[in-house]
C-alpha cells in the first residue's frame, strides 16, 4: 500500500453516488461520533473469511451469499432476522452434499442501507424529489422533507446494524456467519476503519465491503478508499466491462496478488454471458490474478412490465447462472460462489412460471424498497436446481 493512502484520502478524488447534505457541519458531527463507536466486526472473522475466500477460489468451498435489496431500518427486529438466517442455512444444508468442503453464508444483511441510484431525482405525478437512497441517507416515502439527506440516519445505521449483529451472534453462537454490503457511502464506511496492532487497516462496518459497478472507475473515490483496506473485497462485473478494466483494477485492488483479497461477482445478463465470461476468466488466468468467481444471476436479468413494474424472470435467471457454472467448468476455472437478492417472505416480486406468478400477481405483495427478490420458495428452488447441475458436472 502506498503511503499516500489513509482513510481519508478519498476525499480528494471524484466521489461518484454521493448524497447532498444541507449541512455540512451536521454531517461533520454525525461522522466524529461515529468514529467513537466500536468495531462492529472483529478482526479474527475478517481473517477466517478471507481464508475461506481462499478455499473457495481453489474449489474447496463454496460462498453462499444472500439477503435483502436495501435493509430497512424498521425490519431491525428478531423475527425477520431469525427468518433470513433460517433460509440462508436452509440453502446452505441443500448445498452442502453437492460441493466441496464448506458452504459459507454471507448475508447482505447488518449494513446494506446505502443504494446507488441511476438518477439523483425521482418524478411521481408531475413532482419531482430527489431519489431514495437507502436508509442511510434518507427516507423511502415520497415527501419533500422525508427525501433530504439526514446525517443523522449515520448513526441509526451504526445502531441498526449492533443490533442486528448482537442478534445474530446470539443466536448462532459458534457457527459462522459473515456480513456484507456496498461500500457505498464513504463518510461511514471510513469513520468505521481503523489500524490493526500490525499496522494493516480493516473495515469493521462488515466483513466483506464490495464495489459496485456505478461507483468502479479507476480514479474514483472507492476504488481508491477500498485500495488501502486488508478486507477481503467484493467486485461487481455488468457487461460493460473492459479486460483493459478488469486488469487494472485488479493491479489497484490487489497488487500482491493475495489469495482470497478479490471476489470477483459477475452479473452479466443471460445473453452476455456467453460472450464475455471467458474473456474475463482467460485474463485472470494468464496474468496470475487468484481471484474467487461468484455469479449474480439476477441484477444483469432486470425487466419492467407494460405496466412499469421493475421484476425478473426465473427462468432467465437460472439460465444466466447455469450457463455460468458450465462455462467456468470449460475453461478449468471454479465457480466459487452464488450471490442473490432474496428474502423469507412470501413476496411477489420475481416472475416464476412454475409457480404461475405472472406480471398480474406482481402488485400483490411487492414489498422491496428498490429490486425485486426471491421469495422463500423461489430462492429454495433456485438452490436445488443450482445443487443437481452441480452434482451431475462433477460427476
Amino acid at each position: 500500500m502506498p503511503d499516500t493512502w489513509t482513510n481519508t484520502s478519498w476525499l480528494t478524488y471524484p466521489y461518484r453516488q454521493a448524497a447532498t447534505y444541507p449541512d455540512a457541519t451536521h454531517l461533520a458531527n454525525a461522522v466524529t461520533q461515529l468514529h467513537t463507536k466500536k468495531n462492529l466486526v472483529h478482526l479474527s472473522e475478517i481473517q477466517r473469511l478471507k481464508h475461506a475466500l481462499a478455499k473457495a477460489g481453489r474449489g474447496q468451498a463454496f460462498i453462499l451469499q444472500g439477503g435483502d435489496c436495501a435493509e430497512s431500518f424498521h425490519d431491525c427486529r428478531p423475527a425477520i432476522i431469525r427468518a433470513q438466517l433460517r433460509l440462508m442455512f436452509k440453502m446452505a444444508n441443500i448445498l452442502a452434499p453437492r460441493v466441496n468442503g464448506p458452504v459459507v453464508p454471507i448475508g447482505r444483511i447488518a449494513g446494506q442501507y446505502a443504494k446507488p441510484r441511476s438518477s439523483y431525482y425521482e418524478q411521481r405525478q408531475g413532482i419531482t424529489l430527489p431519489s431514495y437512497r437507502g436508509d442511510l441517507v434518507n427516507a423511502v416515502h415520497f415527501d419533500e422533507q422525508a427525501r433530504v439527506p439526514n446525517p443523522a440516519r449515520l448513526l441509526q445505521g451504526y445502531r441498526s446494524a449492533t443490533s442486528t449483529l448482537n442478534f445474530i451472534r446470539n443466536s448462532l453462537k459458534n457457527t459462522a456467519f459473515y456480513t456484507s454490503h456496498e461500500a457505498l457511502h464513504l463518510h461511514y464506511e471510513s469513520a468505521l476503519t481503523r489500524r490493526s496492532t500490525q499496522g494493516f487497516w480493516y473495515d469493521f462496518s462488515t466483513h466483506l465491503p464490495w464495489l459496485g459497478i456505478r461507483t468502479s472507475q479507476l480514479d474514483g473515490a472507492h476504488v481508491e478508499f477500498l485500495r488501502g483496506i486488508s478486507n477481503p473485497l467484493g467486485i461487481k462485473i455488468g457487461p460493460d466491462a473492459t479486460v483493459d478494466w478488469l486488469l487494472s483494477l485488479l493491479e489497484h485492488l490487489n497488487p500482491q496478488r493475495e489469495e482470497g483479497r478479490i471476489l470477483l461477482i459477475t452479473r452479466l445478463g443471460a445473453q452476455h454471458v456467453g460472450p464475455l465470461l471467458p474473456t474475463y476468466i482467460q485474463a485472470t488466468q494468464t496474468h496470475h490474478h487468484p481471484v474467487t468467481w461468484a455469479c449474480d444471476p439476477m441484477h444483469g436479468n432486470n425487466q419492467h412490465t407494460p405496466s412499469g413494474i421493475k421484476t425478473r424472470h426465473m427462468t432467465t435467471i437460472w439460465q444466466e447462472l447455469e450457463q455460468t457454472l458450465q462455462i467456468h467448468h470449460t475453461y478449468q476455472s471454479h465457480l466459487g460462489g452464488i450471490h442473490l437478492e432474496m428474502t423469507p417472505e412470501s413476496v411477489t416480486e420475481c416472475l416464476d412460471s412454475t409457480a404461475h406468478l405472472q406480471e398480474t400477481d406482481l402488485k400483490t405483495a411487492y414489498r422491496s424498497l428498490l429490486d425485486p427478490r426471491l421469495n422463500r420458495q423461489q430462492a429454495l428452488e433456485l438452490i436445488r436446481k443450482f445443487g443437481s447441475a452441480l452434482n451431475q458436472l462433477l460427476r
